[in-house]
């Protein structure tokens, strides 16, 4: 009788082990698959750029075309691949002008990193990936969406290296100073949970995130479709693109602790809004117009504007940059 209670025992006992042990596999089979696989796909990836190592960290700077005019596009927040977003429009523009597309810690081919995301860093990254790929100031700077704060701030502490800002749909700093709801503060606490859970390596069974990949590759060849595929394993709830969006109130801050630069050209390309809010395209005319030689422009589409409507903005571009060789 003792021998099979003390038998019954061993058997709950072993079953309560396995049950205990079976989520710990799984995770770390999860964990191993994803890394292995990162590993393997890490191959596939073919900068078309410059990798240059910067603050402990790769990073990647494309740059084509030659001219009197150097151009560095800055992409907004959590575009996957500027180097791919900005090329049709890169490609036409690097026909007169040199252009260069920088790619943020976390972004494109670039490393991610756990330094901090103020805009002074942020700003001094860039400038020392510029120079490190053998591009040389002054420059105009075409900041997308959030960036057009890096823009800015570059412009306030080194006017002598940027002759003018390009705007596509380029955030300012009194946008992010607006109170967010508890709604929006919760969401984006999860999101940040999200990511964690999903950089473990569970990013590859969801079934969104196949939909997006699939979605992604289904136009290209077997080649670029594996280091696309790559490259969204890579990035896609990077926490480096977390960091930056909490840091993103701070770094408004800083631009204002300092006079704007209002006396640089700027011309701005201005959405509908449609994509951001109802008050995005005043709030931009209401920032931008502070600058005394600035000139915006609105466009009937969404925030991807250079994607949307590129045979609208690049003639406007090219009269600008013609104006301001005339200028200089």
């Amino acid at each position: 009788m003792k021998k099979t209670i003390s038998r019954k025992k061993k058997i709950i006992i072993t079953s309560i082990i396995v049950v205990l042990l079976i989520p710990v596999v799984l995770f770390g089979f999860v964990m191993i698959n994803h890394q292995v696989r990162l590993s393997s796909e890490h191959k596939a990836l073919k900068p078309m750029g410059k990798m240059v190592s910067v603050n402990e960290h790769d990073m990647h700077v494309f740059t084509e075309g030659t001219g009197d005019a150097t151009l560095v596009f800055l992409s907004g927040y959590g575009t996957g691949i500027p180097s791919d977003d900005f090329a049709p429009i890169c490609n036409e523009l690097s026909n007169e002008y040199r252009v260069a597309v920088i790619e943020r810690a976390g972004y494109g081919y670039s490393d991610e990193t756990g330094i901090s995301r103020d805009i002074d860093t942020v700003v001094e990254e860039n400038r020392e990936a510029l120079r490190l790929a053998g591009v040389d100031g002054p420059v105009v700077i075409v900041p997308h969406s959030m960036s057009g704060l890096e823009a800015l701030y570059w412009a306030q502490k080194y006017p002598e290296e940027v002759k003018a800002i390009i705007g596509i749909d380029a955030a300012f700093p009194d946008w992010y100073l607006q109170e967010t709801s508890v709604e929006e503060e919760q969401a984006l606490k999860d999101y940040e949970q999200l990511s964690k859970f999903m950089r473990l390596g569970f990013i590859r069974f969801n079934s969104n995130v196949t939909e997006l990949v699939n979605a992604e590759l289904a136009e290209l060849s077997d080649e670029k479709a594996d280091e696309m595929k790559a490259l969204i394993y890579k990035n896609l709830f990077n926490l480096t693109l977390i960091n930056e969006q909490n840091a993103v109130y701070d770094n408004a801050c800083t631009i204002l602790e300092t006079a704007l630069p209002t006396e640089l050209p700027v011309l701005c390309f201005i959405s509908d809004g449609t994509q951001i809010s109802p008050d995005w395209q005043q709030k931009s005319i209401d920032f931008w117009s502070q600058f005394e030689n600035a000139n915006y422009q609105i466009i009937d589409c969404g925030h991807y504007i250079h994607n949307e409507k590129p045979e609208i903005i690049l003639p406007i571009i090219s009269n600008f940059l013609e104006n301001l060789q005339t200028l200089s």
